[in-house]
């Protein structure tokens, strides 16, 4: 090209590359940042350049013949990508397609997910989903191209990228400050100039780089504003959550293999019924300690709910060594031991981002985020981490604990936040039936003497079942399992359990996580999803959070022993198990997952957040507006193709219509010349001359321009929604 002709090239190549490029980020990493997909970022960034600048560098050449060659020349080495690396770009689809479809199981725990087919590694996973996107992106890029550089209609384009952006809403997550923000400035840029795209490509791109940097402004400035969402989600929201919650899915899947149950912890408890599972291996763990059972806790909540457990989330947290995860080190954070054990973990296919932890940890796995008192976050790119950890009968065997200062300030939160009986959703005979329990323990009893009766007395009347159906509609989950039902498995005994301690006075959570059994040291033993379990967490002061299980049958594991209860004559042992058998785990349906509200976020660039409502009206209004130009376009090429009939006098006939319906939006007379006519080609034999066709095209045009002096209001909706001019 000549220097003139590279300046004619340059300046659309740069506009359409700017907004192919925010197309392709808001719309791919929407997804990854929505559904945790596990994908690298700087991967996903270089393909969203390339695909960009290779598609502006195609569809801005002059020549049509040398654009669709180049086309199809991409089209085909994106085949043989696929061809090359058939095993992983499919898997890695099924991948995307399984983590996409379980976030919106998450929040639908009713919707069944698609469930891979094979269980390879995470790190094969990434690598998958990684081919995957490399085909994925530019193919995407191909079909965005044209749309945004040529004189083609743009709504595909905008519609494509609104789809994928506006995916996650239908769940109501909250898309990530970037892609959001990307795609707010693309619509801008998009509306700003595609008037100038329909004179010249080289008119809408000078718009499109002219309004670039005064768009990005207002944005940024728009988001600055506007109070940051830093606390709780706001009251209708929460409802709008919930109703969406509610919506009736049961039976709808997506591919083979779906599982229906929901996850412990976090899942509806109107959702918790009958057990499936899949024998699956979730975990791998290699310990030192032959220590067995082995509690590896992922979730704890505090908050007992209508509708299931939730994590706490207080305004004013204990100290900053608690907020940071180090109250899971306790009691080794307030006296120091000997001897700790180490266990190297494999997460194999539990698609949670939790750590699972020993109990007793002395230190905790690098990287990971500690969220609302609750559960410790993996980094997306681990799949293997080692913690060492005191084994649980050495700190069985401690004396009373040193007192400390932060421990104390973490006791009070602890006894502030994880004491509370929810009365008002049990029922009356529930409430009578805690508090009974309560009056029965002996004043200053211990958690060993509660714990011990407490599994006595719910084995004296509840059985377990691991087909125990859904807790009916408006029955609450706890009360329906004491007075009604009485059948039921961990997630049901541990979650009446933390009410039962608490009205003993007695600070306990809910945990839920998986029970490993290492055959010996320093083997390797796989933890099937079903050994998936629940229990209770009761809080020792001076020690820490000890793990109580009163699931009937399950043996092994789970004991307290108090520090502060020194007195041998009184305190219990522990019961033995069986020698006949060993008791497995009551399993629960899958492990935990952590709620999009509960993850951890990263702030990058200024917070897009509070404009989530804007996006919302600018979905809706882009929706609309789509569809109206649409039905333009349709009705608009339907007129012209009868007004341009071949047969001279269907022609005519079409064209008398045109002008009726011109006269009765828009008030145009109607010449009585124009009546004749139609009236010799509609009843005579008569074939209508190119004159007289000529003289009915021009009543036509004069009626539209008397119609083009109206207010334009009424020509907006002569031109889009009656598609008259």
């Amino acid at each position: 090209m000549k220097r003139n002709a590279w300046l004619d090239y340059l300046l659309p190549f740069s506009a359409s590359f700017l907004t192919l490029f925010l197309a392709l980020f808001a719309a791919v990493f929407t997804l990854t940042e929505t559904f945790a997909l596990t994908v690298s970022f700087s991967l996903l960034l270089r393909l969203c350049l390339l695909g960009a600048a290779v598609a502006a560098g195609v569809y801005n050449l002059p020549r049509a013949s040398l654009r669709a060659g180049l086309t199809v020349l991409l089209c085909g080495l994106l085949a043989l990508y696929v061809w090359w690396r058939w095993d992983a770009v499919v898997y890695g689809g099924q991948v995307v397609f399984h983590q996409i479809t379980y976030g919106f199981h998450e929040e639908l725990p009713s919707l069944l997910y698609y469930e891979l087919p094979r269980e390879l590694s995470l790190g094969y996973q990434r690598q998958s989903a990684a081919a995957f996107f490399t085909a994925a992106i530019p193919l995407l890029a191909l079909w965005l191209g044209p749309w945004l550089t040529l004189r083609w209609p743009v709504w595909p384009a905008v519609g494509t990228t609104a789809a994928l952006v506006g995916l996650p809403l239908f769940i109501l997550r909250q898309p990530g400050s970037l892609p959001l923000g990307a795609f707010l400035l693309f619509l801008s840029l998009v509306i700003l100039s595609r008037r100038g795209y329909r004179e010249s490509p080289a008119t809408g791109a000078g718009r499109v780089l002219a309004a670039l940097l005064p768009t990005a402004l207002t944005l940024v400035l728009l988001s600055t504003a506007v109070p940051a969402l830093s606390g709780p989600r706001p009251v209708w929201l929460e409802d709008l959550r919930l109703a969406v919650q509610s919506i009736p899915t049961d039976g709808i899947s997506f591919g083979v293999g779906g599982v229906s149950e929901a996850t412990p912890g976090q899942q509806p408890f109107d959702s918790v019924g009958p057990l499936h599972f899949t024998g699956r291996t979730v975990l791998q763990i290699n310990s030192s300690s032959n220590q067995s059972p082995l509690y590896l806790r992922g979730f704890s909540a505090g908050w007992y709910t209508a509708g299931g457990w939730e994590a706490v989330v207080d305004p004013s947290p204990p100290a900053d060594w608690a907020r940071s995860g180090a109250s899971l080190l306790l009691p080794y954070r307030t006296q120091p031991y000997g001897g700790a054990e180490t266990v190297r973990i494999t997460d194999l296919s539990s698609h949670t981002r939790y750590c699972y932890l020993p109990y007793y940890p002395t230190a905790l796995p690098t990287g990971g985020v500690f969220v609302d008192d609750s559960y410790l976050t993996r980094p997306s790119d681990v799949d293997e981490y080692r913690v060492s950890f005191l084994p649980q009968r050495d700190a069985d065997l401690t004396a009373r604990q040193l007192d400390s200062e932060a421990e104390r300030e973490y006791r009070n939160w602890v006894h502030k936040n994880y004491l509370d009986v929810p009365y008002v959703y049990l029922s009356d005979e529930a409430a009578a039936m805690l508090d009974n329990f309560s009056a029965s323990v002996i004043s200053g009893a211990s958690p060993v003497d509660v714990a011990h009766a407490l599994k006595d007395y719910l084995s004296s009347f509840t059985e377990y079942d691991q087909q125990t159906p859904v807790t009916p509609e408006g029955e609450d989950f706890v009360s329906w399992f004491l007075t009604e039902s009485h059948r039921g498995y961990c997630v049901h005994y541990a979650s009446a359990a933390v009410l039962f301690f608490r009205a003993c006075g007695i600070p306990a959570r809910y945990a839920a996580g998986y029970v490993a059994r290492p055959g010996r040291a320093n083997a390797v033993t796989n933890v099937p999803d079903r050994n998936a379990h629940a229990w209770a967490e009761v809080y020792v002061d001076g020690f820490g959070w000890q793990p109580v299980d009163v699931t009937p049958g399950f043996s092994g594991g789970g004991t307290l022993n108090d520090p502060n209860y020194a007195d041998p004559e009184v305190s219990p042992s522990p019961t033995p198990a069986p020698s006949t058998a060993v008791p497995t785990p009551t399993p629960t349906p899958s492990a935990p997952t952590p709620t999009p509200s509960q993850s951890p976020t990263t702030g990058r660039g200024p917070s897009l957040r509070p404009l989530l409502p804007l996006l919302f009206v600018l979905l809706g209004v882009a929706a609309a507006a789509g569809l109206l130009y649409l039905q333009y376009r349709l009705r608009r090429g339907r007129l012209r193709k009868r007004c341009t009939d071949p047969d001279p006098n269907r022609a005519v006939i079409a064209l008398y219509r045109y002008l009726l319906a011109l006269s009765r939006h828009a008030g145009a007379d109607v010449p009585q010349e124009a009546l004749h006519l139609a009236q010799k080609a509609r009843f005579s034999q008569h074939t209508m001359t190119g004159e007289e066709r000529s003289s009915m095209e021009a009543m036509v045009r004069a009626a539209a321009a008397q119609a083009g002096d109206l207010p334009l209001w009424r020509r907006l909706l002569l031109r889009f929604f009656w598609a008259l001019l």
